[in-house]
């Protein structure tokens, strides 16, 4: 268990905070590039606890200003697109993507007083169907060199889905485990050929036994997953879904994944209002929970139902929390770095990002001894039968 003031480090990530500094030293998923596809390609998003708008100007730019016009606090996500950036709508103020102020329309030409405006702004990358965003100082990190950012546009899925509670709630369930056989467990399963696109509904490797959960998604697909905090309250999840296999299926798996998350926010429609679905004939004959066959909802409830930031001072962790245990160890010891000046875990420069690859996600049957060997040669055999990642090694 943690005291209080323990939870309260580890949790908290607004501008200032210990762990706000720790986050801000790496990209963060700021949107989906589908959020910004159609007809006026601005947003608001939340983001650490900041209020951002986030757009795509004529030139094709992505930008990440403050959301409140540093004019006169008007909101900046009613602004109007243009060639060189986003315009307020309150006096005509633009912004460019760097958030330096063009133009001052209602000022003397002669004032000048663009010249020393400059928004708040960060920096924008897009990755393999997610748009990052570094809100820290100095020179980003390099990205490391994963599958998922190295597969091409026709091998990856991006999505998200807002969860409401604190964002390491969910992290924790991530590595957890042993909730897997219970949560997760299915009384009855689909032919995994039916399965194409939901979550664990394949055959392991070198087996015909049908998943009830593992990581990788499928003997093909596997899943990068990030939890990102709105702010201390809410979070969404990001994830790549990569395909060593056939190009994915991008209709099917957005079609799937729209029937569970309503837009534009991306908000669940099984959540607490509706208590996540739960049907008690369903808990007796079908699954573990009641609360149908996406896993996305059953870890939902766990996490939000331990409150909007868990009290781990009353936690009783046990032998199978070991990992939970130590990620904390880790965390707490990268937010010491970050608060000291030092360089917590993969904040990367461009070689040592290099060497970061892979990485191997194998779910198969393999032997009992041996097993080292066997998940690297198998992890060999399906990276030399894929069309991209053939040439791609992976780190250990």
């Amino acid at each position: 268990m943690l005291s209080a003031e323990q939870n309260e480090l580890i949790t908290q990530t607004g501008a200032g905070t210990p762990a706000g500094r720790l986050m801000r030293c790496y990209w963060q998923p700021a949107a989906l590039v589908d959020e910004l596809s159609g007809n006026r390609p601005v947003k608001p998003v939340r983001l650490l606890g900041e209020s951002l708008v986030i757009f795509r100007d004529r030139q094709g730019r992505y930008g990440l200003l403050a959301r409140a016009c540093p004019h006169r606090g008007t909101d900046l996500a009613f602004g109007r697109l243009e060639q060189a950036g986003l315009r307020c709508s309150f006096h005509g103020w633009l912004f460019d993507v760097t958030g330096q102020c063009l133009e001052t329309p209602a000022e003397p030409p002669e004032s000048g007083m663009c010249v020393n405006i400059r928004q708040q702004a960060y920096p924008v990358v897009e990755r393999s169907g997610i748009l990052f965003a570094y809100m820290g100082g100095g020179e980003p990190p390099a990205f490391p060199h994963l599958d998922c950012f190295g597969a091409p546009a026709t091998h990856t899925f991006a999505f998200k889905g807002m969860i409401d509670c604190n964002w390491l709630q969910s992290l924790e369930v991530g590595i957890d485990p042993a909730h897997t056989s219970f949560l997760h467990r299915f009384f009855h399963d689909e032919e995994p050929e039916q399965g194409y696109g939901k979550l664990f509904r394949d055959r392991s490797i070198d087996s015909d036994i049908p998943h009830a959960f593992t990581i990788p998604m499928s003997s093909d697909m596997t899943i990068t997953q990030w939890h990102v905090p709105i702010d201390d309250k809410k979070h969404y999840w990001y994830a790549i879904f990569t395909s060593f296999g056939a190009p994915v299926n991008k209709d099917e798996m957005r079609r799937q994944r729209l029937a569970l998350y309503e837009l534009p926010d991306y908000i669940p429609r099984k959540n607490k209002t509706n208590d996540y679905g739960f049907d008690p004939h369903e808990q007796e004959h079908e699954t573990f929970t009641g609360m149908g066959a996406d896993i996305n909802v059953h870890d939902q409830w766990a996490c939000e139902s331990m409150g909007a930031i868990a009290d781990r001072s009353k936690e009783h962790l046990g032998q199978s929390d070991k990992a939970i245990s130590a990620y904390r160890r880790l965390l707490r010891a990268a937010i010491d770095a970050a608060g000291n000046g030092g360089k917590p875990l993969m904040v990367l420069d461009g070689g040592a990002a290099a060497r970061i690859t892979g990485p191997a996600a194998i779910d198969g049957i393999g032997p009992s001894e041996g097993w080292q060997d066997y998940w690297r040669r198998t992890d060999a055999a399906r990276r030399a039968a894929s069309g991209w990642a053939a040439g791609v090694t992976r780190s250990a």
